[in-house]
């Protein structure tokens, strides 16, 4: 958690599928991201808000055992 004030260069709000992989992506690219989630640990509860394509995973790679 951040206690004081920081300085990024993107903000992404939302540790999900779309969101994590984004601030990976931007963070490669040599920039400073925060990642805002609403939830104390990422991936709990488990739960997608939105529709997630088996296409997905020829992109992110991720554990077998989070995949449902």
């Amino acid at each position: 958690m951040v206690s004081r004030a920081e300085e990024f260069d993107v903000v992404v709000v939302g540790a999900g599928p779309a969101g994590g992989y984004t601030a990976g992506r931007i963070a490669k690219a040599d920039y400073e991201v925060a990642l805002i989630e609403e939830h104390r640990e990422i991936g709990e509860p488990i739960q997608c808000g939105g529709l997630v394509t088996p296409r997905v995973f020829d992109i992110v790679s991720c554990k077998e055992t989070i995949i449902g």
